[in-house]
Protein backbone atom coordinates (compact mmCIF):
# COMPACT_ATOMS: atom_id res chain seq x y z
CA UNK A 1 0.00 0.00 0.00
CA UNK A 2 2.85 2.34 0.85
CA UNK A 3 4.45 1.89 -2.57
CA UNK A 4 1.12 2.45 -4.31
CA UNK A 5 0.47 5.63 -2.32
CA UNK A 6 3.94 6.92 -3.14
CA UNK A 7 3.41 6.16 -6.82
CA UNK A 8 0.09 8.05 -6.83
CA UNK A 9 1.65 10.95 -4.90
CA UNK A 10 4.65 11.19 -7.23
CA UNK A 11 2.34 10.89 -10.22
CA UNK A 12 0.15 13.75 -9.01
CA UNK A 13 3.21 15.89 -8.27
CA UNK A 14 4.55 15.21 -11.77
CA UNK A 15 1.22 16.13 -13.39
CA UNK A 16 0.92 19.28 -11.29
CA UNK A 17 4.49 20.26 -12.15
CA UNK A 18 3.87 19.66 -15.84
CA UNK A 19 0.69 21.76 -15.81
CA UNK A 20 2.47 24.48 -13.86
CA UNK A 21 5.32 24.66 -16.38
CA UNK A 22 2.81 24.61 -19.25
CA UNK A 23 0.83 27.43 -17.65
CA UNK A 24 3.96 29.54 -17.21
CA UNK A 25 4.94 28.92 -20.82
CA UNK A 26 1.47 29.88 -22.06
CA UNK A 27 1.43 33.08 -20.00
CA UNK A 28 4.87 33.96 -21.35
CA UNK A 29 3.64 33.37 -24.90
CA UNK A 30 0.68 35.72 -24.34
CA UNK A 31 3.08 38.38 -23.03
CA UNK A 32 5.39 37.96 -26.03
CA UNK A 33 2.50 38.18 -28.51
CA UNK A 34 1.24 41.35 -26.83
CA UNK A 35 4.67 43.01 -26.79
CA UNK A 36 5.22 42.16 -30.46
CA UNK A 37 1.83 43.62 -31.45
CA UNK A 38 1.27 46.19 -28.69
CA UNK A 39 0.55 49.16 -30.93
CA UNK A 40 -1.97 47.29 -33.09
CA UNK A 41 -3.77 45.73 -30.11
CA UNK A 42 -3.94 48.97 -28.11
CA UNK A 43 -5.22 50.97 -31.08
CA UNK A 44 -7.91 48.37 -31.80
CA UNK A 45 -9.05 48.23 -28.17
CA UNK A 46 -9.20 52.03 -27.98
CA UNK A 47 -11.79 51.93 -30.76
CA UNK A 48 -13.75 49.29 -28.83
CA UNK A 49 -13.49 51.49 -25.75
CA UNK A 50 -15.10 54.37 -27.66
CA UNK A 51 -18.02 52.09 -28.53
CA UNK A 52 -18.27 50.79 -24.94
CA UNK A 53 -18.29 54.33 -23.54
CA UNK A 54 -21.68 54.95 -25.19
CA UNK A 55 -23.40 52.60 -22.76
CA UNK A 56 -25.00 54.10 -19.66
CA UNK A 57 -25.80 51.35 -17.18
CA UNK A 58 -28.06 53.74 -15.28
CA UNK A 59 -30.43 53.79 -18.27
CA UNK A 60 -29.87 50.25 -19.59
CA UNK A 61 -30.02 46.98 -17.69
CA UNK A 62 -27.53 44.15 -18.23
CA UNK A 63 -29.83 42.25 -20.57
CA UNK A 64 -30.37 45.20 -22.91
CA UNK A 65 -26.62 45.83 -22.99
CA UNK A 66 -25.93 42.17 -23.82
CA UNK A 67 -28.51 42.13 -26.60
CA UNK A 68 -27.30 45.46 -28.03
CA UNK A 69 -23.66 44.34 -28.23
CA UNK A 70 -24.59 40.91 -29.59
CA UNK A 71 -26.79 42.48 -32.28
CA UNK A 72 -24.08 45.01 -33.18
CA UNK A 73 -21.39 42.36 -33.67
CA UNK A 74 -23.37 39.55 -35.31
CA UNK A 75 -25.45 41.62 -37.72
CA UNK A 76 -22.32 43.41 -38.93
CA UNK A 77 -20.16 40.29 -39.34
CA UNK A 78 -20.32 37.89 -42.28
CA UNK A 79 -19.67 34.35 -41.08
CA UNK A 80 -16.66 32.88 -42.85
CA UNK A 81 -12.91 33.19 -43.30
CA UNK A 82 -10.92 35.96 -44.93
CA UNK A 83 -7.69 34.14 -45.72
CA UNK A 84 -5.92 37.39 -46.60
CA UNK A 85 -6.17 38.67 -43.03
CA UNK A 86 -3.40 37.71 -40.61
CA UNK A 87 -4.64 36.62 -37.19
CA UNK A 88 -2.77 37.54 -34.03
CA UNK A 89 -2.71 34.59 -31.62
CA UNK A 90 -4.83 35.14 -28.49
CA UNK A 91 -6.34 38.32 -29.96
CA UNK A 92 -8.86 36.91 -32.40
CA UNK A 93 -11.03 40.04 -32.26
CA UNK A 94 -8.46 42.00 -34.26
CA UNK A 95 -9.52 40.16 -37.43
CA UNK A 96 -12.77 42.17 -37.34
CA UNK A 97 -11.34 45.58 -38.18
CA UNK A 98 -12.20 48.53 -40.39
CA UNK A 99 -11.00 46.65 -43.46
CA UNK A 100 -12.66 43.29 -42.74
CA UNK A 101 -16.08 42.20 -41.50
CA UNK A 102 -15.68 38.46 -42.18
CA UNK A 103 -15.05 36.14 -39.22
CA UNK A 104 -16.10 33.08 -37.27
CA UNK A 105 -17.02 32.34 -33.66
CA UNK A 106 -13.66 33.05 -32.06
CA UNK A 107 -13.47 36.50 -33.70
CA UNK A 108 -17.02 37.54 -32.79
CA UNK A 109 -16.84 36.10 -29.28
CA UNK A 110 -13.53 37.72 -28.42
CA UNK A 111 -14.87 41.06 -29.60
CA UNK A 112 -18.04 40.63 -27.52
CA UNK A 113 -16.14 39.54 -24.41
CA UNK A 114 -13.73 42.46 -24.67
CA UNK A 115 -16.50 45.03 -25.16
CA UNK A 116 -18.50 43.71 -22.20
CA UNK A 117 -15.48 44.02 -19.91
CA UNK A 118 -14.81 47.53 -21.22
CA UNK A 119 -18.41 48.50 -20.44
CA UNK A 120 -18.09 47.11 -16.92
CA UNK A 121 -15.21 44.94 -15.61
CA UNK A 122 -17.62 43.54 -13.01
CA UNK A 123 -19.16 41.41 -15.77
CA UNK A 124 -16.00 39.29 -15.50
CA UNK A 125 -16.55 38.15 -19.09
CA UNK A 126 -14.40 35.38 -20.55
CA UNK A 127 -14.21 33.48 -23.79
CA UNK A 128 -15.60 29.99 -23.16
CA UNK A 129 -14.37 27.03 -25.20
CA UNK A 130 -17.07 24.49 -25.94
CA UNK A 131 -18.11 21.71 -28.29
CA UNK A 132 -21.15 22.46 -30.41
CA UNK A 133 -23.72 19.75 -31.08
CA UNK A 134 -24.45 20.15 -34.79
CA UNK A 135 -27.26 17.61 -34.44
CA UNK A 136 -29.18 19.78 -31.98
CA UNK A 137 -32.51 20.65 -33.64
CA UNK A 138 -34.12 22.38 -30.68
CA UNK A 139 -32.21 25.69 -30.78
CA UNK A 140 -34.02 28.73 -32.13
CA UNK A 141 -31.89 31.83 -32.50
CA UNK A 142 -33.29 35.28 -31.77
CA UNK A 143 -34.13 37.89 -34.42
CA UNK A 144 -30.60 39.04 -35.15
CA UNK A 145 -29.43 39.13 -38.75
CA UNK A 146 -26.79 36.44 -39.38
CA UNK A 147 -25.00 37.25 -42.65
CA UNK A 148 -22.74 34.65 -44.27
CA UNK A 149 -19.85 35.43 -46.60
CA UNK A 150 -20.25 34.36 -50.22
CA UNK A 151 -16.87 32.61 -50.11
CA UNK A 152 -18.01 30.50 -47.18
CA UNK A 153 -21.20 29.53 -49.01
CA UNK A 154 -19.10 28.49 -52.01
CA UNK A 155 -16.71 26.51 -49.79
CA UNK A 156 -19.60 24.59 -48.24
CA UNK A 157 -21.13 23.93 -51.66
CA UNK A 158 -17.80 22.61 -52.98
CA UNK A 159 -17.29 20.36 -49.96
CA UNK A 160 -14.43 22.35 -48.46
CA UNK A 161 -14.20 21.17 -44.84
CA UNK A 162 -12.03 24.01 -43.59
CA UNK A 163 -14.94 25.34 -41.52
CA UNK A 164 -15.77 25.43 -37.83
CA UNK A 165 -17.71 22.25 -37.43
CA UNK A 166 -16.89 18.79 -36.12
CA UNK A 167 -17.81 15.70 -38.12
CA UNK A 168 -17.16 13.36 -35.19
CA UNK A 169 -18.07 13.69 -31.55
CA UNK A 170 -15.11 15.10 -29.64
CA UNK A 171 -14.98 14.71 -25.88
CA UNK A 172 -11.66 16.50 -25.35
CA UNK A 173 -11.24 19.29 -27.88
CA UNK A 174 -13.96 21.78 -28.71
CA UNK A 175 -14.99 23.39 -31.98
CA UNK A 176 -16.80 26.54 -30.85
CA UNK A 177 -16.30 29.64 -28.70
CA UNK A 178 -18.95 31.53 -26.71
CA UNK A 179 -18.83 34.07 -23.87
CA UNK A 180 -19.51 33.68 -20.18
CA UNK A 181 -20.31 36.61 -17.89
CA UNK A 182 -21.95 37.45 -14.58
CA UNK A 183 -24.75 40.04 -14.56
CA UNK A 184 -24.19 42.75 -11.95
CA UNK A 185 -25.61 41.80 -8.54
CA UNK A 186 -26.57 38.33 -9.80
CA UNK A 187 -25.49 34.96 -8.42
CA UNK A 188 -25.45 33.08 -11.73
CA UNK A 189 -23.38 33.08 -14.91
CA UNK A 190 -24.86 33.65 -18.33
CA UNK A 191 -23.52 32.07 -21.51
CA UNK A 192 -23.85 34.16 -24.68
CA UNK A 193 -23.43 32.66 -28.14
CA UNK A 194 -22.93 35.62 -30.47
CA UNK A 195 -22.42 33.45 -33.57
CA UNK A 196 -25.74 31.63 -33.10
CA UNK A 197 -27.51 34.48 -31.28
CA UNK A 198 -28.76 32.88 -28.09
CA UNK A 199 -28.37 32.98 -24.32
CA UNK A 200 -28.01 30.32 -21.65
CA UNK A 201 -26.96 29.88 -18.03
CA UNK A 202 -24.59 27.67 -16.06
CA UNK A 203 -26.52 25.19 -13.96
CA UNK A 204 -25.27 22.07 -12.19
CA UNK A 205 -21.92 22.31 -13.96
CA UNK A 206 -23.53 22.31 -17.42
CA UNK A 207 -24.74 24.86 -19.96
CA UNK A 208 -28.51 25.24 -20.25
CA UNK A 209 -29.56 27.29 -23.28
CA UNK A 210 -32.86 29.17 -23.05
CA UNK A 211 -33.14 29.08 -26.85
CA UNK A 212 -33.30 25.28 -26.88
CA UNK A 213 -34.75 24.76 -23.39
CA UNK A 214 -32.21 22.03 -22.69
CA UNK A 215 -28.52 21.20 -22.20
CA UNK A 216 -27.98 19.65 -25.63
CA UNK A 217 -26.54 22.52 -27.67
CA UNK A 218 -23.06 23.16 -26.26
CA UNK A 219 -20.74 21.47 -23.77
CA UNK A 220 -17.74 22.92 -21.93
CA UNK A 221 -14.23 21.80 -22.93
CA UNK A 222 -11.82 22.38 -19.98
CA UNK A 223 -8.78 21.20 -21.97
CA UNK A 224 -9.18 23.97 -24.54
CA UNK A 225 -9.86 26.48 -21.78
CA UNK A 226 -6.57 25.51 -20.13
CA UNK A 227 -4.47 25.57 -23.31
CA UNK A 228 -5.96 28.92 -24.31
CA UNK A 229 -5.80 30.26 -20.74
CA UNK A 230 -5.73 34.05 -21.11
CA UNK A 231 -6.11 36.37 -18.09
CA UNK A 232 -6.63 33.38 -15.78
CA UNK A 233 -9.77 32.33 -17.65
CA UNK A 234 -9.21 28.64 -16.80
CA UNK A 235 -9.25 29.28 -13.04
CA UNK A 236 -12.15 31.73 -13.17
CA UNK A 237 -14.31 29.71 -15.55
CA UNK A 238 -13.84 26.47 -13.63
CA UNK A 239 -14.80 28.31 -10.44
CA UNK A 240 -17.97 29.50 -12.18
CA UNK A 241 -18.84 25.97 -13.27
CA UNK A 242 -18.23 24.56 -9.78
CA UNK A 243 -20.30 27.29 -8.11
CA UNK A 244 -23.21 26.58 -10.46
CA UNK A 245 -23.65 23.24 -8.67
CA UNK A 246 -24.48 25.04 -5.44
CA UNK A 247 -26.51 28.00 -6.66
CA UNK A 248 -30.27 27.99 -6.40
CA UNK A 249 -31.04 28.63 -10.05
CA UNK A 250 -34.70 28.83 -11.06
CA UNK A 251 -34.71 28.06 -14.79
CA UNK A 252 -38.35 29.07 -15.23
CA UNK A 253 -37.70 32.47 -13.67
CA UNK A 254 -34.52 33.06 -15.69
CA UNK A 255 -36.23 31.91 -18.87
CA UNK A 256 -38.86 34.61 -18.33
CA UNK A 257 -35.99 37.10 -17.98
CA UNK A 258 -33.65 35.95 -20.75
CA UNK A 259 -35.59 33.51 -22.95
CA UNK A 260 -36.29 33.80 -26.67
CA UNK A 261 -39.45 35.84 -26.19
CA UNK A 262 -37.65 38.44 -24.08
CA UNK A 263 -34.64 38.45 -26.42
CA UNK A 264 -36.84 39.37 -29.36
CA UNK A 265 -38.79 41.90 -27.30
CA UNK A 266 -35.60 43.72 -26.33
CA UNK A 267 -34.29 43.51 -29.89
CA UNK A 268 -37.44 45.18 -31.13
CA UNK A 269 -36.85 48.01 -28.66
CA UNK A 270 -33.20 48.31 -29.74
CA UNK A 271 -34.03 48.41 -33.44
CA UNK A 272 -36.79 50.95 -32.89
CA UNK A 273 -34.35 53.22 -31.08
CA UNK A 274 -31.97 52.81 -34.04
Amino acid sequence: KSSACKAILYGNVAIASCLSFTSIALEKNVENVYEANKETIDEYDKNLEKYASKFDSSNMDDFEIIMTVMNYIRSNTQYGFDYDVDEITNYSRLVLNNQNNIGVCRHMTDKFTTIMNLINPDYEAHNLYVDLNNNCDTLETCNIEQPISQKFIEDVASGDNNIEQSSIENKIMGDHVVSILKPIDANYYLVVDVTNPSIGVLKDGKIYMFNSNDYSFIEYRPFDQYILNINNSFTDVNKDFILSNFQNIDLDKLNRMYGLEMQNKVLEKIKTKG
